[in-house]
């Protein structure tokens, strides 16, 4: 009987991968892919037990297109499908990393175009930014609001307190600047493309994930919210603000800062 090329390719790799290695480097380079694979394995029958008990996947890698096990594989899809999102934005698990691939899910609108977003977050990135505001608030948007506060003259804990008193999704207001000021304190929507976030394969990093994830969840919902209803009435722009400008900062504040 003989092997076809691919077959014999594939028998030959898995071989060689069996073999014990002989050089100091390649020892040490065996050891760490064995602590990895530990460690993920051990995730996932931690936070999957029932897929891990009813896997069918094999431990050791018998995949030859994968630097992973289909195991690890698994786990992979697993936290994607039910924790958080990894390997997404052309980010791909060709390589043995030993910290999650963390993807940020905010825009980075300073780095981008005003014009390269839609009306109402252009809307919502001029008010939080009046610099971006290329002409006039009546020739960019048709509204011709009194007064706009910059940002530097609105008071942050007045803006949430006085939108807790509003009702949805305006309420919503102090929410979705937080997200555009990237400050919302949720790893998720603060961190963006540019930060250099490593976090290890642990469960500790696990649950903040999952937890920060589900609540960037609810406050990109919130973002939605307030845009579908920023578009239903243009009069509902300039109610909007008129709370951000109620929010302005006490004079005694801005004398003493």
């Amino acid at each position: 009987m003989f092997l076809t090329p691919s077959l014999s390719t594939n028998a030959i790799t898995y071989l060689q991968s069996l073999k014990v290695p002989t050089q100091v480097k390649d020892g040490l380079d065996y050891l760490e892919q064995l602590r990895e694979s530990i460690i993920l394995l051990s995730l996932y029958k931690i936070n999957f037990p029932d897929d891990w008990n009813h896997s069918k996947s094999p431990v050791l890698n018998f995949n030859f297109n994968s630097v992973h096990s289909l195991r690890e594989l698994e786990f992979f899809d697993l936290v994607n499908e039910r924790l958080f999102p990894i390997c997404q934005n052309g980010f791909e698990l060709d390589e043995r990393l030993s910290f999650i691939p963390f993807i940020p899910q905010n825009f980075d609108w300073y780095s981008l175009s005003i014009d390269e977003f839609e009306p109402i977050e252009q809307f919502l990135i001029c008010l939080y930014d009046s610099s971006y505001l290329q002409t006039s608030w009546k020739e960019h948007f048709g509204i011709n609001p009194s007064d706009v506060l910059t940002v530097e003259q609105i008071d942050w804990q007045k803006l949430q307190s006085l939108c807790q008193t509003v009702p949805e999704p305006l309420s919503y207001l102090y929410d979705v600047m937080s997200i555009i000021d990237h400050s919302t304190g949720n790893i998720w929507l603060d961190a963006t493309l540019e930060s250099s976030i490593y976090l290890e394969w642990n469960q500790d990093n696990i649950d903040i994930l999952t937890q920060d994830w589900q609540e960037a969840l609810k406050l990109k919902t919130a973002f939605w919210e307030l845009k579908q209803w920023l578009q239903t009435e243009i009069a509902n722009q300039l109610t909007l603000i008129n709370l951000w400008n109620l929010a302005q900062k006490d004079e005694s504040f801005s004398n003493t800062a």
